[in-house]
């Protein structure tokens, strides 16, 4: 009875444990502790050698647990929100451009690595469902629709049936067969009840269709290498010359259709079930089946790699030796697959749209504690046979050939506790794990013991077997392994530590501190800004150089305690937030918060290669190990395990011209593009065909004869407003993220200049100007001829006016009486009188003849020659008047210039016409002389009988001459004032007394004057 008991109770406790072995861990805490104990005290129990082994195994899985693993490589997914047109896509090419079509169930998309162009039923399209694609070698795109009908692609235009002779003569029945083009340039199109032949005149020729057949029964046509074509019809498989058919074979067993069979010269392979595959080859001697899931399609690799794309994933078949070499997206339903002229490989699907593996080097490992939480990894080490990886949630994860299993660290000592193991180190067969304040301790794979420290560990470093340094988050100490005692040297938060010669150099929040084996503290941040910042980890490289990854100052490498290199993303660094560092040799590895760098430093340059998201699980890498040949990088999605020789994908980077829009109109390209001035608005649209660069690609520019240094752009157009006018020259290239240029593309651009800077317009403006100039100069010549005539008629004038003025004033009534005048005084004897008389006529005639030689005197001259008269005139009167001239003190008479005897028949009108009557013998004539505003102003004032009893005694009197002395003064001065830019003025006052009687006459002349100061000085 008690051996049937425990016979059961063993034969329950296995029970459980397989339970706890098939459970996921991290769901059954509980579980997983009842297990365990279970297991435990069986182990105290067995007795027999046998069972404790199999019981050994059994705790080793409890704590090891074998949870979700998986495998898989780091893909890329396309989808509706990414802009493809559809999520279920059936068709996939890579034309001769480079770029890569989508047939999806609702348009057709073109991929450029950052863009999706999409076409519909809008666009020309006879039906947004396109199931097969294809490029003749012409670069048309023929486009198959799920209907009875087909169409293409050229250079912008989409071409039917409706708008195309060619198509418009094709008859179809069904949709149409895969497309090719044969050797000769023809393209080859079918459905299930016709052959068409295009040549390359785009003639149409029907090739004949198989006798005995109905319509609708052809399956598959392809190309024989050796010439012809293979026919399928139902499950007969024929060989034709276009005029004839061979029977090959009957595939009575044929399941799959037109995309589910290969028939090449050598080797056929189709699918027989709806899960298995036939492969059969006379040549290789072959003739097997595979099984395989649902197959969708078929396609050729090369002549021994088929690529089977099924309902689980797609598999690469190796038909000479059948075996699966490789399974990619596993449990995704893949309708095609297509490499790339880079290597890239790209899956379409029926619901998830496209994915996209740019390199298969790169393997992600993850461990999932639950649906769809991975383990994230916070440090890598070398273990004892294989990788340990410090892991969330208190995990340790152990890679080994290919086997990841996980350690939860919680239950392997007993003790529950919430945090991430940070940091794993390692001294001989011992590691030591920091989780929170804790470090644990193995040997092998055996538990040792738990050590707790002061408080919570970040980093650490072995000093020797039994004393460990750590980094903890509020202080730098060391911790005795034998006696959990600890010794603390620096207070403060403390990220990382480098053990070096008895010396540690460790990181804090606010720089990079060394504690020398004399425990004195050196702050680094005293030397450099760079080592202020806060420190993610510290590596020795293999030549002595210190270097510290900080997380905001990318790499600073130290030699001899001095900054010797500084590494950012302007040296090609990812990002300049570091976090770990791992040395190789003369390469660095850095992983920062945006990929994996590669970095070799050579006589002070840095040339930096980054891993982003080719192949790594995550763009943030939190640990970085090298073991040989074989990077293993920790991320929050797990580990990622490559080779450092295969890692870096063969990229390209073509640059293309994508279209150019002038004034908001779109424009075909041409090589030299003329705009008009004024209307030259330009945007020009272009991308750089690199897929792995995932349209991290960055566009470099410049105008030739604007710019002197290149520019730089992320955008795929390029937008010129208002070009000045002249020939500019474009230049473009671009540059992916692994460094790789494009050719250089240049574009020329003709801004023709506006009609005023054109030649026909200079010299139309220089005839102008010539024309315009010499006609104002003949006209301004013409003016000054016709002035310098006026002018001399005008000086002729004057002078014929002057000397009849002279002759005027030289009258003969006035000589004769100047002769009577001496006579008298001849004949009274009065000798004295006669000479004194004689003296001054002759002194008067002389003034005369001087000023008749000039248009102009002084006023002194002037004064001179009215006294010379009056005094004559006095002389004649009998003393009958008396005269007076008088000048303003502010004139200076010798410095004033007026027109010569212009004063005088004023002053004779005086004496003459004023005087006559003998009734006043108290006559008097007053002349004064003053100016304002460089005008002289003459007065000249007698007390006579007035201009009215002057004009009655002159009308009365018998006097025979009639002097024109006034007529001829009025004629100059009207001359003068027609020539000058300021008029002489005459003014004339007849005087009264307090009775109203005439009393005399004021005459007032007002000369404008220039001063000869400047002259006579």
């Amino acid at each position: 009875m008690a051996s049937f008991i425990s016979t059961c109770q063993l034969s329950a406790s296995f029970l459980y444990i397989w339970q706890v072995y098939m459970h996921p861990l991290s769901t059954a805490a509980l579980l997983y502790d009842r297990g365990r104990d279970v297991a435990y005290r069986l182990w105290v129990a067995a007795r027999k050698p046998c069972l404790q082994l199999l019981l050994y195994f059994l705790l080793y899985y409890c704590c090891f647990c074998a949870g979700a693993v998986a495998q898989d490589y780091n893909y890329r997914n396309y989808d509706v929100q990414h802009g493809l047109a559809g999520s279920t896509v059936y068709n996939m090419y890579q034309d001769t451009e480079g770029f890569i079509w989508f047939a999806t169930e609702t348009g057709v998309s073109r991929f450029d690595g950052t863009h999706f162009k999409n076409f519909t039923v809008k666009d020309g399209l006879p039906d947004n469902t396109i199931v097969r694609i294809f490029e003749d070698s012409r670069g048309r795109i023929w486009l198959a629709p799920f209907t009875n009908s087909i169409c293409y692609y050229y250079k912008g235009k989409i071409y039917t049936s409706q708008n195309t002779p060619l198509l418009k003569r094709i008859v179809l029945d069904d949709y149409v067969g895969p497309l090719f083009e044969n050797k000769k340039g023809e393209v080859i199109v079918y459905d299930g009840s016709h052959i068409y032949r295009i040549d390359i005149n785009d003639s149409l020729h029907l090739i004949p269709y198989a006798a005995g057949f109905p319509p609708r029964s052809l399956i598959k046509v392809s190309e024989s290498s050796s010439g012809g074509y293979f026919a399928m019809y139902t499950h007969n498989l024929y060989k034709t010359n276009t005029q004839s058919y061979t029977f090959l074979a009957n595939l009575a067993t044929s399941y799959g259709g037109v995309d589910n069979t290969i028939f090449t010269d050598k080797w056929w392979c189709w699918q027989r079930t709806r899960d298995s595959l036939h492969v059969q080859s006379a040549f290789y001697h072959l003739n097997y089946n595979m099984a395989v899931p649902s197959v969708n399609s078929l396609y050729c690799v090369n002549d021994s790699i088929i690529c089977i794309n099924t309902a689980k994933g797609t598999y690469l078949l190796n038909l000479m030796q059948g075996k699966v070499e490789k399974r990619y997206l596993p449990n995704k339903n893949i309708s095609r697959f297509l490499m790339d002229k880079d290597g890239g490989l790209w899956f379409s699907t029926f619901n998830d749209g496209v994915y996209y593996l740019s390199s298969t080097a790169f393997r992600n490992m993850q461990y999932e504690v639950a649906k769809g939480q991975n383990l994230g990894v916070h440090d890598l080490e070398i273990g004892p046979e294989g990788i340990w990886a410090a892991s969330d949630m208190g995990y340790l994860q152990w890679l080994r050939r290919d086997s990841l299993q996980a350690l939860w660290l919680s239950k392997a000592f007993k003790q529950a506790f919430q945090g991430s193991a940070y940091c794993i180190a390692r001294k001989n067969n011992v590691m030591a794990v920091g989780v929170e304040f804790y470090v644990f301790l193995f040997d092998g794979f055996s538990p040792i013991k738990k050590v707790t420290g002061i408080n919570t560990v970040k980093d650490l470093a072995f000093i020797n077997d039994q004393e460990l340094m750590v980094a903890g988050s509020n202080s730098l100490y060391s911790l005795r392994l034998d006696n959990d005692t600890f010794e603390r040297y620096w207070m403060g938060r403390t990220t990382s530590l480098l053990y070096r010669n008895d010396s540690t150099w460790f990181g804090a929040s606010d720089g990079l501190y060394l504690l020398k084996p004399d425990k004195s503290i050196f702050y680094f941040g005293s030397i450099s800004p760079l080592l202020k910042n806060r420190i993610a980890a510290i590596k020795e490289g293999a030549d002595g150089t210190i270097w510290i990854a900080t997380y905001s100052k990318g790499l600073v490498g130290l030699r001899n305690n001095q900054v010797k290199y500084h590494i950012t993303v302007e040296d090609g660094l990812s990002n300049d937030a570091s976090r770990c560092l791992a040395m190789d040799g003369k390469y660095i590895w850095a992983g920062t918060a945006n990929g994996l760098n590669r970095i070799r430093v050579d006589a002070g340059l840095a040339r930096v290669d980054n891993f982003l998201a080719d192949g790594v699980a995550s763009d943030m890498i939190n640990a970085v190990l090298v073991v040989g040949d074989t990077v293993y990088a920790g991320t929050p999605q797990g580990i990622t395990v490559f080779d450092k020789n295969n890692a870096l994908p063969a990229s390209v980077c073509d640059l293309k011209m994508l279209g150019i829009s002038l004034n908001g109109k779109e424009t075909a390209l041409t090589d030299n593009i003329q705009l008009d001035y004024g209307n030259n608005n330009i945007r020009l649209n272009f991308v750089a065909i690199s897929f792995s660069s995932a349209g991290n690609v960055v566009y470099n520019y410049r105008l030739k004869n604007l710019d002197t240094t290149w520019k730089t752009t992320s955008q795929t157009s390029l937008e010129f407003v208002s070009l000045p006018p002249g020939q500019h020259e474009l230049e473009i290239y671009a540059t992916n993220k692994f460094g790789i240029n494009s050719s250089i593309h240049r574009q020329l651009f003709s801004i023709l200049p506006p009609f005023w800077q054109t030649a026909w317009f200079v010299i139309s403006c220089i005839i102008t100007i010539v024309t315009a100039t010499w006609l104002v100069v003949a006209y301004r010549n013409r003016q000054a001829r016709k002035k310098e005539a006026a002018r001399l008629v005008v000086e002729k004038q004057l002078h014929e006016l002057e000397q009849k003025a002279l002759r005027s004033q030289m009258n003969p009534h006035f000589i004769f009486n100047c002769m009577n005048s001496v006579q008298e005084f001849i004949i009274d004897k009065d000798i004295a009188s006669a000479n004194k008389y004689l003296t001054k006529f002759a002194s008067l005639i002389r003034q005369t003849l001087d000023n008749s030689f000039h248009s102009s005197t002084t006023l002194a001259s002037e004064i001179q020659y009215l006294t010379t008269y009056l005094g004559l005139e006095q002389m004649r009167h009998k003393n009958m008047f008396s005269y007076s001239l008088q000048i303003s003190p502010e004139l200076q008479p010798e410095l004033v210039t007026l027109p010569v005897m212009l004063l005088q028949p004023y002053v004779e009108n005086a004496t003459w016409h004023g005087m006559r009557s003998g009734d006043n013998p108290d006559g008097q004539i007053d002349i004064h002389f003053s100016t304002t505003n460089n005008v002289l102003y003459c007065t000249i004032t007698d007390n006579g009988i007035g201009r009215e009893a002057a004009l009655v005694a002159k009308k009365d009197s018998q006097v025979q001459y009639q002097s024109r002395g006034m007529q001829l003064t009025n004629e100059r001065i009207n001359l003068i004032n027609s020539h000058a830019g300021v008029a002489i003025t005459i003014d004339i006052k007849d005087l009264r007394d307090e009775a109203g009687n005439a009393a005399g006459t004021a005459v007032t002349i007002g000369i404008p004057f220039t001063s000869n100061r400047h002259e006579t000085s």
